[in-house]
């Protein structure tokens, strides 16, 4: 009896000191110049970033924040080195952290679509496998056919992408179902589509349950009865507006022999590895221009 009871002692001591650990974890130094940055410090800021990002995921808290936001004093916002910043907000059921660019650190799975941009490099079109993508406002091409063009050695641990793989053939007959809903149905074809709703929340959202765990949420407008959004519970995307699913590649890549290193997700979409090309060129000191009267993404390297 006395040595469960020391046992349990021992735990809760234990318990508490990580957590003491974890509130202090999240800390980094407040960045105070402003203009330009270096290279390296936005390498620096990159790699606090992660660090603050893998301390919220084993459960860390928030200490010290560089700035205190409203929001019923649950949101904290942090500044890092090379002008990173992220927004850390505790909601009734999960915690958000979203970097300079409103990108949710703490997902897994972006809503992307398609896009028709052509994308130039010194002056000559790029041919590219597959299409453009935009995610939060942000163009998205695949790594090799960029890398490729501009005789850049790209590499990764190829055995790492069977997990997005699985994931992504398991979510097929979820993103036929979306697209048929994107193009609009009545309450009666959507019930031929996915039949009997398994239960209403308030007792007018209808709730879907579909393979893999999946739960759909159904959302229509109260003044016309049409769709107007499709909310996936398992990963928060509305599919309505998600033509692919971007999964997060949590494993490095490396440019040239050195990891690559940027402040939004690198992604796998359509067994590809995309990046983000804005933050990717930056890395390679090469001018990206968006021309948005063409819809030509515009790439000078000399």
């Amino acid at each position: 009896m006395i040595k469960k009871y020391i046992v349990f002692i021992v735990t809760i001591l234990m318990f508490l000191t990580f957590m003491s650990f974890a509130q202090l974890a999240i800390v980094p130094p407040t960045q105070e110049k402003e203009g330009e940055f270096t290279m390296e410090e936005r390498n620096a800021g990159i790699a606090q970033l992660r660090i603050a990002i893998n301390k919220l995921r084993m459960g860390a808290r928030p200490a010290n924040p560089a700035i205190a936001i409203g929001y019923g004093a649950k949101s904290y916002l942090y500044e890092f080195d090379g002008g990173e910043t992220l927004l850390i907000s505790y909601w009734a059921d999960r915690c958000s952290a979203s970097n300079r660019d409103g990108f949710d650190l703490l997902l897994t799975e972006y809503a992307a679509q398609s896009s028709d941009l052509s994308v130039f490099i010194n002056g000559n079109e790029m041919a590219i496998s597959s299409p453009i993508m935009i995610i939060k406002n942000k163009h998205y091409i695949p790594i090799v056919d960029f890398t490729d063009q501009l005789g850049i050695k790209v590499s990764w641990d190829e055995s790492q992408e069977e997990e997005l793989r699985i994931a992504e053939k398991n979510a097929v007959p979820l993103m036929e179902a979306a697209r048929k809903l994107r193009k609009g149905m009545t309450k009666d074809e959507i019930k031929e589509l996915l039949g009997d709703a398994t239960d209403y929340i308030s007792g007018r959202i209808p709730v879907y349950s579909f393979e893999n765990e999946e739960i759909l949420r159904l959302f229509f407008n109260a003044e016309s009865d049409t769709l107007s959004g499709v909310l996936s519970k398992k990963n928060g995307l509305d599919l309505l507006s998600a033509e692919y699913i971007a999964r997060a590649i949590d494993f490095p890549i490396f440019i040239n022999d050195s990891e690559l290193l940027i402040s939004n997700p690198i992604v796998f979409i359509n067994s590809q590895v995309y990046v983000p090309v804005e933050n990717f060129a930056e890395q390679l000191g090469i001018k990206v221009n968006f021309d948005e009267e063409s819809q030509q993404l515009e790439i000078t390297t000399k």
